[in-house]
């Protein structure tokens, strides 16, 4: 019994500890956010490489693939080589780990997630990687090999874009079926564009030019080249231009484009791209796109100039990663270009980033409307998670509330209430809209007496019919 008792208390004390350190967690004040606009470097890659897959599963980085320079033993020389490393990014941690490599050593692929997979698609072939089981699976190839195509998910489908200049394709890969079709070609003439998701649409940015350009490639400035958005409907299999800017894309450098997600920062469209003047400094801009104004704002260069770097953001902040850097070898009459890769890994945190606060509504209550009874249900609806609900009824102090719940005895008259979320992490606070309404007066007699009292009439009906039914029968009864 005595044995029974400890374990028991041991079990109370556990569940006590953890329930304060879930209230600690809930209730700890919010963090301050890093500054706006700005760039800082974290833990680099365990290999430097350039032209590597990149993709976000549950908030980590993978990195795949990619080129450097190894020694080739059957050369007997240092030769640029394709990679099958494969590493994870953790922000939490800053730090990187090693998963199960490539089957096929390779670069220049395009990455899409479906499900927690990582799809890795080029000309020569269709792998998927399970993040979680860290292992590789070969998938149906595309029925039109293309080289540095670009993928998008969608539905959970897989949208592939050609690669530039002039390639059109555009196909659709179902993983459910494992089947490709092809879809509306993408507009002519597209160069050093890049893609991304935002509601169900892909975004492609980069430049557009008439054919004769492409003759000279891209080396006559007397043509027009016009850098642009355009935006490929999936549901319509439509394309169409959003947003175009007389800024200059300096190509076959890629643009880099991702979108924030408006959690922690504003949703926008942010681009990574090289401007003419960086023909040979590989300089790279940061530039962010409001496609509702059609605005381009440049907010200045990447820290470290390089090419064939990748792009992703993880909870609204970018990140920028690998790639090489160029230098000139100076104990050669003629100078020659160096090429150096880099593991390097940049954060940006992007405008207004821990500002945006949460956006909370009320799913329950009609503004204007009147009630019946005093026990009014509150259901909310949240765009993320939040660190504190309350509400404030009738201009009162906040009552803090862990969710939905019902609003019991209210008086009859008018009301108002406004809902607070608190965002846990930076501590914004977002607001409801104010609801007005109406708890209706009690009628004169409460529902319960009428209930009782019409039930009650009808039994004396029923029994006054029975009397008159038995008299009836009485009276024309027959004398024994």
């Amino acid at each position: 019994m005595g044995s029974l008792c400890r374990v028991a208390g041991l079990v109370f004390v556990v569940l006590l500890s953890f329930c304060l350190f879930v209230q600690a967690l809930v209730l700890a004040d919010p963090v301050t956010p890093p500054e706006e606009n700005t760039w800082i470097r974290v833990t680099p890659m365990h290999e430097p490489r350039w032209d590597l897959g990149t993709a976000v599963v549950e908030g980590k980085i993978y990195a795949m693939g990619g080129l450097a320079y190894k020694y080739a033993e059957d050369k007997f020389m240092i030769v640029e080589m394709e990679l099958t490393i494969n590493e994870v990014y953790d922000p939490f941690s800053n730090s990187w780990t090693y998963r199960a490599p490539m089957p096929i050593a390779s670069s220049g692929f395009a990455t899409a997630v479906v499900e927690g997979k990582i799809y890795c698609i080029n000309e020569k072939f269709n792998l998927v990687y399970d993040t979680v089981l860290d292992v590789w699976e070969s998938k149906t190839t595309m029925p039109l090999p293309q080289k540095n195509v670009q993928a998008n998910t969608v539905d959970g489908k897989i949208f592939v874009f050609g690669s530039s200049p002039n390639s059109s394709l555009t196909l659709v890969y179902d993983p459910l079926v494992d089947s490709w079709t092809y879809r509306t070609s993408k507009p002519d003439g597209f160069w050093g564009y890049d893609s991304a998701v935002y509601e169900g649409k892909i975004y492609v940015v980069g430049v557009y030019a008439e054919p004769s350009y492409w003759l000279t490639k891209g080396l006559a400035t007397s043509y027009p080249v016009e850098s642009m958005v355009q935006l490929y409907n999936t549901q319509t299999d439509a394309w169409s231009v959003i947003a175009t800017s007389d800024k200059i894309f300096y190509n076959p450098n890629t643009v880099h484009c991702r979108f924030t997600s408006g959690v922690y920062a504003p949703d926008s469209l942010y681009c990574l791209y090289s401007p003419l003047r960086a023909r040979e400094t590989y300089a790279h801009d940061l530039l962010v796109i409001d496609l509702e104004s059609n605005s381009w704002k440049s907010l200045g260069e990447v820290p470290l100039p390089r090419r064939g770097f990748a792009m992703e953001i993880i909870d609204d902040i970018v990140y920028v990663l690998g790639g090489y850097t160029n230098g000139f070898d100076p104990w050669c009459i003629h100078p020659y270009r160096v090429i150096t890769p880099t593991a390097i890994l940049e954060q940006y945190v992007p405008l207004g980033f821990g500002q945006v606060a949460p956006v909370v509504s009320i799913l329950s209550l009609e503004d204007g409307r009147e009630y019946a009874f005093g026990d009014v249900p509150l259901v909310l609806g949240l765009d993320r998670s939040v660190s504190w609900l309350g509400y404030s009824l009738d201009g009162q102090a906040n009552v803090t509330i862990w969710g939905n719940t019902t609003l019991t005895g209210l008086t009859r008259g008018g009301h108002n209430i406004t809902v607070f979320a608190e965002e846990g992490k930076y501590g914004s606070i977002g607001t409801s809209q104010t609801i007005v309404f109406t708890v209706a007066p009690k009628p004169l007699f409460p529902l319960g007496a009428i209930v009782a009292t019409t039930g009650a009439a009808v039994v004396i009906i029923g029994v006054c019919v029975g009397l008159v039914v038995l008299r009836k029968h009485h009276y024309h009864k027959k004398p024994m």
